[in-house]
């Protein structure tokens, strides 16, 4: 399977990118790659084969139950064309118009 330009500007628009026609050239190329990669793993065969396990104990950290104040909290956003909805940040590219 190989991305299309109209994929690639696709995906930049959801991720409220501005590419210019080098960098789309560019990123459709890796962005291939990286598809093909993943293909060719999918064609491994594991059946059998047991879950690997982390070697260090993780915790589950629930966004919801940590809070963090930053200094500068309206300087995260002020680049960024977002709304809030519910005490929730809504990012405008997230957005279904």
């Amino acid at each position: 399977m190989s991305l299309t330009i109209e994929q690639l500007r696709h995906i930049a628009k959801l991720c409220a990118l501005k590419l210019s026609e080098t960098e789309e050239q560019k990123f459709l190329w890796q962005l291939d790659a990286i598809i093909s990669f993943v293909w060719q793993l999918q064609e491994v065969d594991v059946d059998g084969i047991e879950p690997l396990s982390h070697p260090l104990e993780t915790k589950f950290l629930d966004p919801l139950t940590w809070t963090r104040d930053f200094e500068h909290k309206h300087d995260l956003f002020k680049n960024v064309k977002h709304s809030i909805k519910n005490n929730w940040i809504v990012i405008k590219s997230a957005i279904k118009s």
